[in-house]
């Protein structure tokens, strides 16, 4: 059996950017995808958010009867997407 020119047994990192590549396009990306190029402020946003959920799921821990559907719900609603 022969993979060829198959893309599933090729090299993943054949099909990305380079840095260069990258540099030229990521303004453009961002602006087509409606997102700033600096992350910071989007990754302090998820970290308040980790926070904010680690502190609930630690009452409901703490209160020695955590109920798994209200701790499952919790987490499911702040899951993106």
């Amino acid at each position: 059996m022969t993979q060829g020119n198959s893309r599933r047994y090729s090299d993943p990192t054949a099909y990305l950017l380079t840095p260069e590549q990258w540099s030229l396009q990521r303004a453009q990306f961002c602006q087509l995808v409606g997102k700033r190029a600096d992350p910071a402020p989007a990754l302090a946003v998820a970290q308040d958010e980790l926070a904010d959920a680690l502190g609930e799921l630690e009452q409901v821990l703490a209160s020695g009867k955590p109920d798994r559907e209200h701790v499952l719900r919790n987490v499911c609603e702040r899951i993106p997407g």
